[in-house]
């Protein structure tokens, strides 16, 4: 029965207030900045498009090769097919990316988020960065996850648009976690993350996860389901959740055990399958330098040639800061930050640095702005010299030479990773190597005379065959001082990974290697027999290594000082990373076992090269085997050779030879066209627009109760231009709303035209002259507006915009039974204005309604009435919100609000009660009628100050206000969960404290006299009586709430009490429907 009194509520009210415009209600938002512009182009195949930009040709080829394969793949492993076309947009790097508008959202800062409805996209996002495996990954992850969301929610038809708002959201770590399990093998860095998650506990509890542990937590469930349950079992949980709509239901009615007992298990199965080895060591606690959390990383770390300084950068979720550390005083210096805090693709991969051989300088690449930069950091004079480094889309790697004069890198350039040389002096680029392989982490020996560096070509010669890149990564020597050079092949090895280090001596090299499933240390030494003599004595090279290190973590960076004796190295553990600096006199020689995933992973690859050598074979007449034999030049140092990676890259080359002949494409020039984003379709209480509300004297919008609202959208393929278009009527046909709006986000400024048609029924006082009388009119008020937006971003969490506008508002006097009625019954108002804002927000979601960060805005605006050239108004405001983390998703949240208008046509501002209110109790008024206000002006607006909890509207009003408000929001059922919660309505639902206190007055600075609430004026016929009630200007509130997500609305139920001039209130229920504040 409540419920029902509670719906109806909802419906029937016709006391609701909107939006400082109308109340508490802004727009914030983070921007995308364009600093560069893009002529696309794209090739068309079957299933699929490729867009890619200048520069990109060649990764959009890569992609046409990889792609058939990989769609094939999926389509067997999901045994579905997906019947849109699929759209990849390949970027040269991820900064590039970073600067496009796809996958930004326009609803984000929407406050009224009922029935809004994403529809799944068909684009698959890929940026380079400079290893074509990884690439390779990104566009099978992408794969996954579009094939994964098309089964759960199906793909696009306008009824599944319409219907999809009834949809839930499954949880990150079934969809990112399963997407990440067919698209990648178990490797190092996975390895590395859920062994982690695992033993530090954090995987027990999957409802406190971040998306990225989320992911790796799910992809451990999905290996240890898929190892016990078999292959085929992942297409019925998959399916079995699409039908119920229920993760754990498609789970237990597949394996037939409960979601919490399959947790457990895949948790013990890792547990007792990663520690392999009870050998395996960790850094002793006096050698780390810097121990971090999990949520931070140490992503680069160099030391000093005379070991007394270490450099090395922290990065959280794209905010980074460059230390130095002295040894001698344990003390680190920032030298350097840059970034935010915030929720998209983490670049980990910069910055890039490297010692001068002197120990007095550091070169550190940067990227910033959309550019690479080469920055010099003078130690002794703590002076950093920036310096643009053109012609490359990213550096991945560098080293300094012997003499200083020279820094060897690896850089990024027309979707291919080289080696090149620049020269500090002369400010050029000597090109090493130039192929589609990936050439990557180059060193000088110590005598300056080579070049080391892994690459994952096949031979030691320069190739752009799609095979090529198929490879692990293997050592190569190059000799950068004898012309002509050759290319020498140090190591040999099949799916393990060799990086070197530098040479500790003139034969021995030190280099890092996943060869036993984890990344360790190793040591290599030099040698060569006699194999032959004749007129000349034939040698052939060889390799002894050595494992230096036993680590149950992996090591993540490594690197070797110039003195040769010490490695600063990061690794991994169970709580965060570890910086350390290791003596290499000081570690041992190790006879490493492979890991549990490791063994497995070797086993299918002897089994899989069974089954490509027996298709291979059916293959001899057309395509001829011929396999490299030439051992005295390439020595396997792991004394084992995979016959598999031979069979796989002529059986690749074989297929995508065929593709290419048959499918070879010319570009197209991309032109712009359209398609759906959003369909909102809902019963709403809002407005679309925001804007002040006409003069009334009255309480702040009688608004008609229930809108039927539609809102259509659409957007160009990159989210350039966006078309939106929105109408709303309630139920009454008194009210009825327009807009339209047009947006181009193409350059670095961003340009958006909005038209506003605005129609609603208001009351307004009207006091008579001679008896004091006063009456309220009903008036229908139409509102036009258009504006033109200029929105210029400094970054991704500040921007300026300014916005002129033009406005007319025609009041309509209603008839009724007042004889007056027809007298001046149409009033016409034009009025043209202009706003400047300053918006910045570095705000992360922690939950509906939850944040950590800020919000702030700081806005001047200026309106003329143009058919009434002395009206004018002036309006400066301030609204700053700082959300604290107490545990987790527990928050507190501050807001400081002022702001402050003059003119002959003033703005007046009522104090109290909250935005939204639907006053469903008859106890009390939603708007306060006892309190004056100063009848003597010609205000033009009126607007809500709010929150003002404990009061109703009008305790305080005048032409400026000040409000404070706190509240700790406590979700408390989903921070109890350990796991996703189904119900929207417990998953949301969140205990608040609150505590407000605010003012307002007349004039800029506050007068207790200008005030005009504390005067009662009272008349009767010729007698006029003036009562001061001496009202204290400062107001207060506290109390408690709830809120929660109903029927697509967030809902807020609020019961306070006000204290005024010392003395409390009775307690006001309020009802609302707002997001913050």
């Amino acid at each position: 029965m409540r419920l029902f009194i509670f719906i109806s509520a909802l419906i029937l009210s016709g006391n609701i207030s909107a939006q400082f415009y109308n109340g508490h209600q802004m727009s914030f938002g983070k921007n995308r900045v364009q600093y560069d512009s893009y002529y696309w182009q794209y090739y068309r195949y079957e299933l699929f498009d490729i867009y890619f930009s200048e520069g990109g040709k060649e990764l959009a080829e890569f992609t046409e090769k990889i792609a058939f394969k990989n769609i094939t793949d999926i389509n067997q492993i999901l045994n579905t097919n997906y019947s849109r076309r699929i759209i990849f947009i390949v970027y040269n790097s991820l900064s590039d990316f970073k600067q496009s508008n796809v996958g930004l959202s326009s609803s984000d800062e929407l406050y009224n988020i009922g029935g809004t409805t994403q529809i799944v996209d068909n684009k698959v996002i890929l940026y380079f960065n400079g290893n074509h495996n990884d690439f390779e990954a990104q566009l099978r992850y992408g794969l996954s996850k579009l094939y994964t969301l098309s089964v759960l929610y199906g793909t696009e038809n306008f009824r599944q648009i319409l219907s999809r708002s009834f949809s839930k959201n499954y949880p990150d770590w079934f969809t990112e976690g399963l997407a990440s399990f067919i698209a990648n093998d178990m490797n190092p860095e996975i390895f590395n993350n859920i062994k982690s998650g695992i033993e530090s506990g954090r995987f027990k509890k999957l409802n406190w996860l971040t998306k990225e542990e989320s992911m790796y937590a799910g992809y451990a469930l999905f290996y240890y389901i898929n190892d016990v349950f078999g292959e085929k079992i992942l297409q019925n949980i998959l399916y079995l959740s699409k039908i119920y709509k229920d993760v754990k239901k498609g789970v237990y009615y597949t394996v037939g055990l409960p979601l919490n007992d399959v947790i457990l298990k895949s948790n013990a199965y890792f547990l007792q399958n990663s520690n392999f080895d009870s050998l395996a060591t960790q850094p002793q606690e006096n050698e780390i330098i810097k121990r971090t959390k999990n949520k931070i990383k140490i992503t680069n770390s160099a030391i000093s040639p005379d070991g007394r300084y270490s450099i090395f950068t922290t990065n959280e979720m794209g905010k980074y800061k460059i230390y130095i550390q002295d040894s001698l005083t344990q003390k680190n210096k920032k030298i350097y930050k840059k970034g935010y805090k915030l929720e998209q693709i983490t670049d980990y991969s910069y910055p890039v640095f490297t010692w001068h051989p002197s120990g007095k300088v550091v070169a550190i690449f940067n990227e910033s702005k959309g550019r690479l930069w080469l920055n010099l950091y003078d130690l002794e004079n703590d002076v950093l010299i920036d310096r643009e480094f053109f012609y490359f889309e990213k550096v991945l790697s560098a080293n300094y030479s012997p003499n200083g004069y020279k820094i060897v890198f690896s850089g990024v350039q027309n979707g291919k990773s080289d080696i090149w040389v620049h020269s500090l002096a002369a400010h050029t680029n000597e090109q090493i190597t130039n192929d589609l392989a990936d050439d990557l982490t180059p060193v000088f020996s110590k005598d300056g005379n080579e070049i080391l560096f892994s690459s994952n070509r096949i031979s030691d010669s320069c190739s752009n065959s799609i095979d090529s890149v198929y490879a692990s990564l293997d050592i190569y020597k190059y000799n950068y001082t004898i012309k002509p050079a050759t290319l020498e092949k140090f190591t040999n090895t099949y799916r393990s990974n060799e990086i070197p280090l530098g040479m500790k001596n003139a034969d021995n090299l030190l280099f890092l290697s996943d060869k036993n499933g984890i990344v360790n240390k190793y040591s290599a030494k030099f040698d060569s027999i006699i194999t032959n003599i004749d007129t000349a004595i034939h040698y052939s090279k060889y390799l002894t290594s050595k494992a230096l290190t036993n680590n149950n973590y992996n090591i993540t960076s490594a690197y070797l000082g110039y003195n040769n004796n010490t490695i600063s190295t990061i690794t991994a553990s169970k709580k965060g990373q570890l910086l350390y600096n290791e003596d290499i006199k000081s570690i041992g020689d190790y006879n490493l076992k492979n890991t549990y995933f490791k063994e497995k992973q070797d086993k299918k690859i002897v089994s899989d090269s069974l089954v490509a050598h027996a298709l291979m074979e059916k293959k001899a007449a057309r395509i001829p085997l011929q396999f490299k034999t030439d051992t005295d030049e390439i020595i396997d140092i792991n004394n084992y050779k995979f016959d598999y990676e031979v069979y796989k890259g002529e059986l690749l080359d074989s297929i995508f030879t065929e593709k290419d002949e048959n499918n070879a494409k010319q570009a197209s020039i991309y032109q712009t066209n359209f398609y759906i984003n959003q369909v909102v379709s809902q019963v709403d209480f809002g407005f679309l627009n925001a804007s002040y509300q006409p003069f009334t004297g009255g309480a702040i919008y009688f608004n008609p109760g229930i809108n039927a609202f539609l809102q259509l959208g659409v957007i160009d393929l990159f989210e350039d231009y966006r078309l939106t278009g929105g109408f709303r009527f309630s139920g009454s046909l008194e009210s009825n709303e327009l807009l339209l709006s047009i947006e181009n986000l193409k350059k670095r400024i961003d340009k958006q035209i909005i038209y506003h048609r605005k129609s609603l029924v208001t009351e307004e006082e009207n006091t008579s002259g001679s008896t004091g009388y006063t009456s309220y009119e009903l008036h229908r008020v139409h509102d036009h507006e258009l504006m033109y937006i200029l929105k210029y971003p400094f970054d991704q969490v500040q921007a300026l915009s300014f916005t002129p506008t033009l406005r007319y508002d025609k009041d309509v006097r209603l008839a009724h039974d007042n004889i007056y009625s027809l007298d001046d019954s149409v009033k016409h108002k034009f009025w043209f204005g202009s706003k400047l804002e300053y918006v910045f927000d570095n705000s992360l979601s922690k939950g509906l309604n939850l944040y950590n960060g800020t919000k702030c805005k700081i806005f001047l605006e200026y309106y003329q009435q143009l058919n009434k050239i002395d009206n004018y108004l002036v309006v400066f405001g301030l609204d700053y919100r700082k959300y604290f983390k107490i545990s987790r998703n527990i928050i507190w949240a501050t807001r400081f609000a002022y702001s402050t208008g003059f003119g002959s046509s003033p703005l007046l501002y009522y104090l109290g009660s909250v935005d939204n209110w639907v006053n469903i109790f008859s106890g009390y008024d939603t708007y306060n009628t006892d309190i004056e206000y100063d009848k003597s002006i010609n205000w033009a607006y009126q607007s809500l100050a709010t929150n003002m909890r404990g009061f109703n509207q009008n305790i305080r009003n005048g032409t400026s206000f000040v409000l404070l408000n706190n509240e700790i929001r406590i979700p408390i059922i989903s921070y109890l969960a350990n796991q996703p919660i189904k119900n929207e309505f417990l998953n949301n639902f969140q205990i608040v404290g609150f505590a407000d206190i605010g003012t307002a007055w007349y004039g800029i600075i506050p007068k207790k006299e200008n005030n005009s609430y504390n005067y009662k004026i009272i008349k009767n016929g010729s007698v006029t009586v003036i009562v001061d009630k001496d009202y204290s200007p400062i107001v207060s509130g506290y109390g408690f709430g709830v809120r929660t997500k109903l029927f697509g609305y967030f809902i807020r139920a609020d019961w306070a009490w006000g204290v005024d001039r010392g003395v409390l209130m009775d307690r006001i229920f309020y009802l609302s429907l707002c997001l913050d504040f």
